[in-house]
């Protein structure tokens, strides 16, 4: 493939067995003009365990969120480089990657590289982050001042080995942290020349202070101390419906602006909006007393209770838990979009006078590949994700 190319995405299948062979972009020498901009479609392997996708030198740019997907693997062969470009997004690259070719990273959004472990060559963070699904090598590491590498502390504690190793390190390093909780996090082993004077972080509000560690034997980390936990209420008129751990002031604190930490405790009060929660947020106690409040994306993983007021309603999309349980008085709907959110030991003892309404059917017609919800799927998400009663009943 040469010159420029626009797709939404690209999907290996196959009706029978597996897709097998080389998908090539750009030559592993030579000054290729190649660019491949990719949609939220993404690329994804219905049966290719035996796809290699060969990367070369050129560019893979994204339009929106995308990811790639599959059990197949991406060589990295460009000796002047790949580049991949996201733009203001997310690309994931789920596959094995790996290869003597170089990884150029562009766009301010976040790369986020596998869920396998996974060893490269030759890598320059000219803009963005790069983000660490399992443990990371970047070999003969470059970053360009306020680039660097992207953390979910949520998802982390203390005791979490470092993700990423960095070799040859040159040049400043701008670290994004997502979901910060009070505490010390390892972060990265380091070899070159690097203090903690050296290292910048973003994505903290004003509530997170942050302090950056460099140890004789390379190992960079972080200590975060947060201030004290406040009773937040949701601000529909705030900078915008994005509820995350750092970021906007999105809250009311008596009267004054404030952004979230983990650890609030949260009420969502009057006539209520769509909210897209960001990453992992992890409230102590969540209330909701008004109506229309929607929760999508992300993951609430609260550590006390969730209570939905008389006359309130809330409807989670989002992944969630509530480890000290849930007390309805009003109307809770959960969509299971992603995982089983309507399972037990997420939502704890459900408790109160109110209805709880668990849509599932539809989820278990897309798993069974059907363009449509019958009885059958209803049957079928109440023996798999109903109570033990359920379950003794319907049989």
């Amino acid at each position: 493939i040469s010159g420029t190319a626009d797709v939404k995405g690209i999907t290996f299948n196959a009706q029978e067995g597996n897709v097998k062979g080389v998908l090539k972009l750009g030559t592993a020498d030579g000054t290729d003009a190649l660019k491949v901009n990719i949609g939220s479609h993404g690329i994804t392997y219905v049966q290719g365990d035996n796809v290699t996708f060969e990367l070369g030198n050129g560019t893979l740019a994204a339009t929106a969120d995308w990811a790639m997907t599959g059990n197949g693997t991406v060589n990295l062969v460009g000796t002047t480089g790949t580049k991949i470009d996201t733009g203001a997004y997310t690309v994931q690259i789920a596959p094995t990657l790996s290869g003597s070719g170089k990884l150029i990273k562009a766009g301010s959004g976040t790369l986020e590289i596998g869920a396998a472990t996974t060893t490269l060559a030759d890598v320059n963070i000219q803009e963005g982050f790069v983000q660490a699904g399992a443990a990371l090598t970047l070999n003969n590491l470059t970053v360009s001042n306020g680039a660097g590498f992207a953390y979910d502390i949520s998802g982390m504690t203390e005791e979490t080995a470092a993700a990423i190793t960095a070799t040859n390190y040159s040049g400043a390093l701008t670290i994004k942290l997502l979901g910060a909780s009070a505490g010390t996090y390892k972060l990265a082993n380091v070899s070159g020349a690097m203090s903690g004077d050296d290292v910048t972080f973003v994505g903290l509000n004003d509530r997170v202070q942050a302090t950056a560690t460099v140890a004789a034997d390379g190992l960079l980390s972080v200590t975060l101390d947060t201030d004290a936990a406040m009773d937040l209420t949701w601000d529909v008129a705030g900078p915008s419906n994005e509820w995350a751990s750092s970021g906007d002031t999105n809250w009311d604190a008596a009267g004054s602006d404030a952004a979230f930490i983990n650890g609030d405790s949260v009420t969502f009060a009057g006539e209520g909006e769509e909210i897209t929660v960001s990453g992992t947020v992890a409230p102590d106690n969540m209330t909701v007393s008004g109506t229309g409040y929607v929760f999508e994306g992300g993951s609430i993983a609260a550590t006390g209770k969730l209570t939905v007021a008389a006359s309130a309603d809330a409807h989670i999309k989002s992944q969630a838990s509530f480890a000290g349980g849930v007390e309805v008085n009003g109307t809770l709907t959960i969509t299971d979009t992603t995982t089983s959110v309507s399972t037990r030991s997420a939502l704890g003892t459900i408790s109160g006078a109110g209805n709880v309404v668990l849509n599932l059917a539809e989820k278990t017609a897309e798993k069974m590949k059907d363009a449509y919800v019958s009885v059958e799927h209803v049957m079928l998400a109440l023996f798999s994700e109903g109570s033990q009663a359920v379950r003794r009943l319907l049989q």
